[in-house]
């Protein structure tokens, strides 16, 4: 015997396709325990050879819209554990810490030196 939808039905319910497939009614759990990629942009320059300290980050180094030398680390992090980790990194470097950013996938990110830049 099928009986009704209980009240409050539609918050987290999993809702029939028609294909006859399953999809939940409310995104999929993008909380601070789980895995995401990150943008982290620092004032100055780090050469490449420092990617395996900060975990295997891609290091990348460019101009900002003012002319200051500005690395970006680009990468996945497990957990805001590993993220405090880098964070702890950079500050025991002495680095200037601009901007951290979760990256979502497939969305497109802020042109370079736009939300990063060094004031002068």
């Amino acid at each position: 015997m099928r009986r009704g939808r209980p009240a409050g039905y539609t918050l987290g319910m999993i809702e029939p396709l028609e294909d006859g497939r399953q999809e939940s009614a409310t995104p999929p759990y993008r909380g601070p325990d789980q895995p995401g990629t990150y943008r982290i942009r620092l004032c100055g320059e780090l050469r490449p050879a420092w990617a395996d300290w900060f975990g295997g980050l891609e290091l990348t180094t460019d101009e900002d819209d003012n002319g200051a030398v500005v690395t970006t680390l680009t990468g996945e992090l497990i957990d805001q554990a590993a993220l405090q980790g880098i964070l702890s990194q950079i500050r025991d470097l002495g680095l200037v810490l601009l901007l951290i950013e979760r990256v979502e996938p497939g969305k497109p990110q802020a042109p370079s030196g736009s939300d990063g830049s060094v004031p002068r």
